[in-house]
This record gives structure tokens, sequence and C-alpha cells, in this order.
């Protein structure tokens, strides 16, 4: 189970290793085949705290200043557009599957 918790400033991602196991001279009959919950072990993976917003101003801000290629271009937002598009068109259809073809949602 991963916990994800963006308030907590120092452990926002905990991993607990828990699970439950099987009888196996329960499977396959009518009675739910689990011995017993397993808890173990909590990690907390160690990553960059900076704020994601932050770095991403900076890295505009130096496109801006110093000409940095941006890392994400007009190309790439053309693309969100379309899949953002394409679920809108979706959920409207009740779910319906649909395809994006040259930056035209078609049904």
């Amino acid at each position: 189970m991963v916990v994800f918790n963006d308030l907590d400033p120092i452990e926002k991602i905990k991993v607990y290793d828990r699970g439950v196991s099987t009888r196996e001279d329960l499977v396959g009959t009518d009675l739910v085949p689990l011995a017993y919950r397993r808890t173990g072990d909590v990690w907390l993976p160690q990553f960059d705290l900076t704020e994601a917003l932050r770095v991403e101003a900076q890295h505009f801000l130096r496109c801006i200043v110093e000409g940095e290629r941006a890392e994400t271009g007009g190309e790439e937002a053309l693309k969100v557009i379309q899949i953002l598009e394409a679920a809108e068109v979706s959920l409207k259809k009740a779910g319906a599957a649909v395809s994006i073809d040259e930056g035209v949602v078609v049904l």
C-alpha cells in the first residue's frame, strides 16, 4: 500500500508492506481462502522535496532570460489538449472509445 500526503513536510510518501495470505486447502471452495492479514515494514523513500511548481517557474524564467530551450513546448501542449478533448467526447458518449487523428478528435 502506498500513501501520499503532500501536507507532510518530510514523509510525503510511505510504502507499507501489507497483504493477505491464502489457505491453499480452501482455494476452489465456496469458503473465503484467507488465512491471515500480513503487516510488514514501512518504507519511506527519499526524494527531492523541492516544490514542483518552483522548479517549473525557475525553468520558465531560464527560458526567457537565458534562452534555454523549453523541456515541453507547443507540440506537447497540443497533445495534452487533444487528449483532454478526446476524454471530454468520451464522457459525453458514455465512455465510448475515441481516437485522436492529426489534431482532430475522430468518433
